[in-house]
């Protein structure tokens, strides 16, 4: 529905609803992780802010796995082009922070600086995967990429009979 003010028309009831779940999803979500580990973390507050970093990425990709499985009272809410949008944003932006933690984060173990690393390359080609295949961000808007993606499926579905 739409409020009328002075004979126009002033919000519709989704834009209401799509601010309130890109709220909910930047701010809220995160909220409880970074204020349990601030509070449990005696570091400076720089480093404080790059750890905040990791785990502001990593609760945004739990979130947007959770959109992934398209949840219906959220399509309902904000309509399925808005919810992919956000799922695609909010990723872009976690992979972003995720990229600040790790170049910046310290740690004295190899094992939690290898695993790290592992993880952003892999987040990094998951988002690089989902912008060449599945999503028309890119392939849309150039042709020699779209035949690329083409040849591309074509090998790896004839790949995948095969075995």
């Amino acid at each position: 529905m739409a409020a009328m003010i002075g004979g126009k028309l002033m919000l519709k009831r989704y834009p209401v609803a799509l601010y309130a779940v890109w709220l909910v999803i930047l701010i809220v979500i995160p909220l409880p992780l970074i204020w349990s580990l601030d509070v449990q973390l005696l570091d400076t507050s720089r480093n404080l802010l790059i750890y905040d970093a990791g785990a502001v990425a990593y609760t945004w990709w739990l979130t947007i796995v959770a959109l992934s499985v398209r949840p219906r009272w959220l399509d309902r809410l904000i309509g399925l082009p808005a919810m992919y949008f956000v799922h695609g944003l909010v990723g872009v932006l976690a992979l972003i922070l995720a990229t600040v933690h790790v170049q910046l984060a310290f740690t004295m173990h190899d094992i939690i600086r290898i695993t790290g690393r592992w993880a952003w390359y892999l987040a990094i080609f998951g988002i690089l995967y989902a912008m060449f295949f599945m999503s028309g961000w890119i392939v849309d808007r150039l042709v020699p990429v779209q035949r690329l993606k083409n040849k591309l499926q074509f090998f790896f579905r004839t790949c995948l009979k095969s075995s």
